[in-house]
């Protein structure tokens, strides 16, 4: 499948796979973005280890990896102590073989996949 953004092409092939997993943080931390990124952070050398390619977006991690068993991981930021639960049962997989058979309301995510792609490739080499 051909993408046309505004400035490259991507080609996204049918070996494609990625799997979107909610994550669930306790305490809560009311969508603070600032505190969800820290906490990230914090925990990125684990779930790098566990998932190896992942990107997170809000309460979403996407991966490559597909996991069978949910993952808790303890994170300390700022003084206070987290517990972040990488939900297994909430898995949804986009698959680049059916990427033209999707129902309309998977699109969202697909466009919430494909701009977290780009905007990960914009931080990685330091493009702005």
């Amino acid at each position: 499948m051909s993408l046309l953004t505004n400035q490259w092409r991507l080609r996204l092939s049918n070996e494609l796979q990625v799997h979107q997993y909610e994550v669930i943080i306790h305490p809560d931390t009311m969508s603070d973005a600032f505190i969800l990124q820290g906490i990230f952070k914090v925990i990125k050398r684990k779930v790098d280890a566990i998932l190896g390619v992942w990107c997170s977006s809000g309460r979403s991690v996407y991966s490559t990896s597909d996991i069978d068993d949910s993952l808790l991981i303890e994170a300390d930021f700022r003084g206070i102590k987290y517990n972040v639960v990488i939900n297994a049962e909430s898995k949804r997989l986009i698959s680049g073989k059916n990427l033209t058979t999707f129902k309309g309301e998977d699109n969202s995510m697909i466009h919430t996949l494909l701009n977290i792609i780009v905007k990960q490739a914009f931080r990685e080499t330091n493009l702005r």
